[in-house]
């Protein structure tokens, strides 16, 4: 294992930067769900308004946050009881969605990563319900974060350059979380590639988010988040031979790590110096700095990243063939990596014996509880059932009322409908009667008295012409005559086509209107539009004709009796299987409501419900009178 271990030590260097990116996320960016600050920036948490920090719930809440960044389980757990205590006093819902987000922080220290999802997205839920915009935002960033964690790094990194999109104009500390992860992301991307054009572009995109990020943390004023930015970013700059850069970055690093006291991100640094070293070729220098680095992890009890330092020491000694002192590191690192699993161990135990209690503490609330809502639920029920027994009383009084006041309507109805179908029973049947009437009378008319008149006419014109050479003067007087029995006969002859129209059978209703038309209103400037019509229209069906007939012949008596007008437009026409005559006039209109009851309007009322038609007026500058029946 050592002899393969030494032959591919090169290779190993090389991929130094997987490695790294795989043990950085537990420690740096992607632990940093909220603030890249020190316990005296508590103020700046981004959940809580400067009012809402005087609330006790809220100083716990953020210890829990910066208590969760130094990775001490056994306060995190302390804390986590504490806070669960505060917040069942108030009932805020951003209370509830800060202690959601905070349970899913620890959750995912505990490594649940599927229990801190849940618990993110009931935050972020929380969150939006109140439009915090910038909280649910970092839930979502939460979430993007156990998606890394999971492995799905293509899916985490299009959701933080999502987010970021939104957020990088509204928040600055969270916008420089979101920067910092893309970077990182990006970094480990170009690690993994080649020379390709496609992985330039991940190493300009990862160069270009480290910028931002350095800018961002220096706006922000906060040492520790500048010197994380330097350090992975002198370690990029290392990964692509621009060791300049890489040194005086990682040199930045330290000092501010220094600055700021931080034993774990000090020991980073300096793991990350001693492989630029090395990869610079000075292989002695770099293992110094290695073994710095171990020194500071073994002082915060940081096994695991130990352990790594080890590893980095061992490989750097195999390739100066310094055997001896490689197998040590070998050995330190195996006792290292069984101090972890028990740390592990100890860490999940407290965990879960943490989880145990709140959970019986839960429990024995619920138990006390129940006892009470029970008795509370014993009193409700008898309110429940009187409150009920009054109301279906009331609401039986109710619907007995509305019942038999429905009866009483449907009644009236009933009686109204009634006396509306006999009184049109009554027109139709007047109607018919008229008609026929008018015929009998017509008929008459036509045989009798015309048949007379045009007799009288004839003896007239005969004796005009036998005295014309005897008595010219009496042939004078007999001509007049015979121009007033002239007249007498047109006459009875209009009136008998007016009271039966002529060829109701033989004759188009286009052409049955259009006589009627220029016989009743000759005396107007009358126009008549049938152009579109055809000269089939009820053809089959002449009690349809007569019935249209007598309709127009009403409207154009109501015309010459009482419009006053000038102008009457006819128009006749076929439309979506209907038939439409339109009748308008320029005169003074008709007070619709006055005359609806009179007896001519609902006769013609009476026949267009007939011929299962409509008949409507508008009367707006003269009247308008439109006619309409089915075809069919």
């Amino acid at each position: 294992m050592e002899l393969y271990l030494s032959k591919y030590s090169s290779i190993f260097i090389k991929m130094r930067f997987v490695f790294l990116f795989l043990l950085v996320s537990t420690f740096s960016c992607f632990g940093q769900d909220s603030l890249y600050t020190e316990h005296k920036d508590a103020k700046n948490y981004p959940f809580i308004s400067i009012e809402q920090q005087k609330d006790s719930a809220y100083y716990l809440l953020q210890n829990f946050y910066f208590t969760c960044k130094e990775n001490d389980i056994q306060k995190v757990n302390k804390l986590k009881q504490i806070i669960d205590e505060k917040l069942q006093s108030t009932q805020w819902r951003i209370n509830i969605g800060v202690k959601n987000y905070c349970e899913a922080y620890f959750y995912r220290l505990n490594g649940k990563i599927d229990e801190a999802i849940l618990k993110y997205n009931l935050s972020k839920n929380e969150f939006a319900k109140d439009n915090y915009f910038v909280p649910e935002k970092w839930a979502v960033l939460g979430i993007a974060n156990c998606d890394y964690y999971l492995g799905r790094r293509q899916k985490a990194l299009t959701q933080y350059e999502s987010l970021f999109e939104e957020v990088k104009d509204v928040d600055l500390l969270l916008s420089a979380n979101l920067s910092f992860n893309i970077a990182v992301l990006y970094h480990e991307k170009y690690s993994a590639g080649d020379k390709s054009k496609r992985n330039q572009e991940n190493y300009r995109k990862a160069k270009t988010f480290y910028e931002l990020t350095l800018k961002q943390n220096r706006e922000l004023n906060v040492d520790l988040g500048v010197s994380r930015t330097y350090c992975l970013y002198g370690a990029f700059n290392s990964l692509a031979d621009d060791f300049d850069n890489a040194n005086w970055m990682l040199d930045s690093a330290l000092i501010l790590a220094k600055k700021a006291n931080n034993l774990e991100h000090i020991a980073f640094v300096n793991l990350n110096i001693g492989q630029n070293i090395i990869a610079q070729g000075d292989i002695l220098s770099g293992i110094s700095m290695l073994d710095s680095a171990a020194v500071y992890y073994d002082k915060t009890d940081n096994y695991n990243m130990n352990s790594y330092a080890n590893v980095l020491m061992a490989r750097g000694y195999e390739k100066l063939a310094m055997f001896k002192e490689a197998f040590e590191h070998e050995m330190n690192r195996a006792d290292l990596n069984k101090k972890a699993q028990t740390q592990t161990l100890a860490d999940k135990s407290m965990f879960y014996e943490t989880e145990f209690k709140t959970k019986s503490l839960e429990s024995e609330l619920s138990i006390a509880n129940q006892d009470k809502l029970a008795l509370e639920n014993e009193n409700l029920t008898r309110l429940t059932w009187i409150l009920a027994l009054g109301f279906m009383a009331i609401v039986g009084l109710i619907l007995f009322y509305f019942i038999l006041k429905s009866r009483r309507k449907k009644s009236q109805l009933r009686e109204s409908e009634l006396k509306v179908k006999m009184q049109n029973e009554l027109i139709s049947e007047t109607i018919r009667a008229q008609d026929e009437v008018r015929i009998s009378i017509g008929r008459d008319i036509h045989d009798g008295l015309c048949q007379t008149i045009t007799g009288i006419r004839l003896n007239q014109l005969q004796l005009q012409k036998e005295l014309e050479n005897t008595s010219p003067e009496v042939a004078e007087k007999i001509k007049l005559n015979t121009a007033i029995v002239e007249e007498l006969y047109n006459d009875a002859r209009e009136l008998s086509h007016q009271l039966t129209p002529s060829g109701i059978v033989h004759n188009s209703l286009k052409n049955l209107l259009r006589d009627v038309a220029e016989q009743m209103l000759m005396n107007f400037d009358l126009s008549i539009n049938d152009a579109s019509l055809s000269e089939n229209v009820f053809e089959s069906e002449p009690e349809k004709k007569l019935h249209v007939v007598r309709v127009f012949q009403e409207l154009s008596t109501n015309i010459v009796k009482h419009s006053q007008a000038k102008k009457v437009s006819i128009q006749m026409y076929e439309r979506k299987g209907n038939f439409i005559i339109c009748i308008e006039d320029d005169g003074i209109g008709m007070n619709i409501e006055k005359v609806k009851n009179g007896f001519g309007l609902q006769s013609i009322q009476c026949r267009a419900e007939i011929l299962k038609g409509s008949l409507s007026f508008q009367s707006e500058n003269g009247l308008l009178c439109i006619l309409k029946v089915p075809l069919n």
